[in-house]
């Protein structure tokens, strides 16, 4: 299976300074918005900076990783991220106040189901923050890019929305990351919706 699956790990993890860079813009807008102490869900954590960040940020981080090697090399890190899918979240009920998502949701088969998953795990209240790329399907498929594993292209907004209206989600802020402070991904958007049940 050749890098690019969804399951797939690249044959050597290595610390990204650039991604890790843009993390830190993140967290500190996300901090900004949900002061901690809070607990919270990383999905989608990757090789679990954002969640170490999250924590020593005086939060109760914790991160959900599909790529089994990613998970491995953030427990060499002493970084707590466990094995998990976001279609189904390994976790009960009610346990987390926010869920915080960086480049996942466009890697989920059915977006519905992941915001599903996000508000059964969230509390009564609870809040997503989900930043993810707007991108045209065609361009993307129609040139050589081996690492793409997008099951899911947000094209703009509207786009977007109609899939929320779908949730019980409703948007606090739609905006391009940049604009927040975040150093962004490509054309990367921030999204935080509200649990309203």
């Amino acid at each position: 299976m050749r890098y690019g699956d969804n399951r797939d790990c690249p044959p050597e993890i290595k610390e990204q300074k650039k991604y890790h860079g843009k993390m830190w813009t993140t967290v500190e807008f996300f901090k900004g918005v949900f002061p901690p102490p809070l607990k919270v869900l990383d999905v989608g954590a990757r090789d679990g900076f954002a969640t170490e960040l999250l924590s020593k940020g005086g939060y109760d981080a914790v991160g959900i990783e599909l790529v089994q090697g990613f998970v491995d090399h953030a427990k060499k890190k002493k970084r707590n991220v466990i094995f998990g899918d976001a279609m189904s979240i390994p976790f009960p009920d009610g346990t987390f106040d926010v869920i915080y998502s960086r480049h996942c949701i466009e890697h989920c088969k059915d977006t519905v189901k992941f915001f599903e998953e996000c508000s059964r795990v969230l509390k009564p209240n609870g809040s997503v923050f989900i930043t993810f790329p707007f991108e045209d399907r065609e361009k993307w498929l129609s040139r050589e890019h081996p690492g793409l594993n997008h099951m899911v292209y947000f094209e703009n907004k509207d786009q977007f929305r109609e899939i929320v209206k779908k949730t019980v989600f409703e948007e606090v802020l739609f905006t391009k990351s940049k604009s927040v402070g975040i150093k962004p991904d490509k054309r990367e958007y921030c999204f935080i919706g509200k649990k309203n049940v």
